[in-house]
């Protein structure tokens, strides 16, 4: 098949018969697979994790698997080795991957979480220096963000950041080499972007310090889960 090829359907599925497609490409061709597509006849179709685009990249001989089920008459994806994209992603039963998980956007976890190796985010974003007193910070790229490498030009003080949704946690770094950046429970942020700091004291990130915080909906402030000032 040729790179960037969309596949809607796949014809003889007998209950049970497993299908494995392994990207032989050379170079960065990708196969892709379409949930629920109509270009395919309906007993033909696949259904995907997520309802979202499966990618399975080349270069890396990368695979994806199918099993026929007779009784929804479609081939269902049983294994990811592969990247996702698309929607939102929602598990509501136990998980378990044994290989590479991907996910651009997203993931709502209902069940069970299960890897069998180590989980990776990746998702880092590198925003301008700050300096002086910054209330409801919302960054470029917050929205997805897991870890925020924050610099400063000088001692900054952070009131506030864009209300998270509930357990999201996000990594404060610290990479200005001289400054200090101190979390204040101030009234200068929005009071649901505002945080809830040990011994209700300011919290200093030194050079090169991090912490962790953890958005806690019912209380609506960041609280501090951790981390290394």
């Amino acid at each position: 098949m040729s790179g960037g090829t969309v596949l809607t359907g796949l014809a003889g599925g007998v209950n049970g018969r497993v299908i494995t497609f392994v990207n032989i490409n050379a170079v960065a061709l990708n196969l892709q697979f379409a949930h629920e597509n109509a270009g395919s006849a309906a007993a033909n179709r696949f259904q995907t994790f997520g309802s979202a685009l499966i990618i399975v990249p080349g270069s890396g001989r990368q695979s994806v698997s199918f099993v026929y089920d007779g009784t929804v008459s479609r081939w269902v994806q049983t294994n990811l080795m592969s990247t996702v994209v698309g929607p939102a992603m929602t598990f509501s039963a136990a998980a378990t991957f044994s290989s590479t998980l991907g996910v651009t956007g997203i993931t709502t976890l209902s069940g069970q979480l299960t890897t069998a190796a180590a989980v990776r985010n990746d998702a880092t974003i590198s925003p301008t220096a700050i300096t002086g007193t910054v209330s409801d910070y919302t960054p470029t790229g917050l929205s997805l963000a897991y870890a925020i490498r924050q610099d400063a030009s000088a001692a900054a003080d952070l009131t506030g950041i864009l209300a998270g949704s509930n357990g999201r946690e996000l990594v404060l770094y610290n990479i200005s080499t001289a400054n200090t950046i101190t979390l204040k429970h101030d009234v200068t942020s929005t009071a649901a972007n505002r945080f809830y700091l040990p011994n209700s004291a300011d919290y200093a990130i030194r050079p090169n310090g991090s912490a962790i915080i953890r958005y806690d909906a019912v209380s609506s402030r960041w609280r501090v889960n951790g981390g290394a000032p």
